[in-house]
């Protein structure tokens, strides 16, 4: 467990996904290849538009494709749903001693969740921590469990091959 302080409030944290439990590991999942396939923000709108512009001369099919993540980006836009955030949400344990329940990890107590952080002045530069540890922390049990496929540049590689271009 990992604890992050801020404003006097407390979060008490996986700081692994492998700790999460199963339906908890599956919406964290979920929403981070969301965020990373899709995105929920305005440079992710930027990066749909200039993959549509490369794609209609050579790959009008996957223009197609890129246009559907596009509409589903300004849905997330629109809706100011974020999938990083759900995944962060999905991450957190207790906050101040609450031990978040099933209910709390629906898409209306994520909602709630995350309006009680704004509220209690959680920064986007402390969940960008968090969330790139936790990273580092799933490439780290990857190199170790699987030295072959995972090595330093094999990593970058397979989130390239991964998660790069349309889903």
């Amino acid at each position: 467990m990992q604890k992050i302080e801020f404003n006097g409030y407390k979060l008490d944290m996986f700081d692994s996904a492998q700790e999460l439990k199963i339906k908890r590991f599956q919406l964290y999942n979920l929403n981070v290849m969301l965020d990373a396939g899709i995105g929920s923000d305005l440079n992710a709108f930027n990066d749909r538009i200039n993959s549509i512009r490369g794609f209609i001369p050579k790959k009008p099919e996957l223009a197609m494709i890129e246009l559907n993540n596009l509409q589903q980006s300004v849905y997330f836009i629109v809706k100011n749903a974020s999938p990083k955030m759900a995944s962060f949400v999905a991450m957190i344990h207790k906050i101040d001693g609450r031990e978040l329940t099933d209910h709390d990890l629906t898409d209306q107590g994520i909602a709630d969740i995350l309006e009680e952080l704004n509220r209690k002045g959680l920064t986007m530069g402390i969940v960008e921590r968090f969330l790139s540890a936790v990273k580092k922390n799933l490439d780290r049990e990857l190199e170790t469990f699987f030295p072959k496929t995972f090595n330093g540049s094999n990593v970058k590689e397979f989130y390239s091959k991964s998660y790069a271009g349309p889903c």
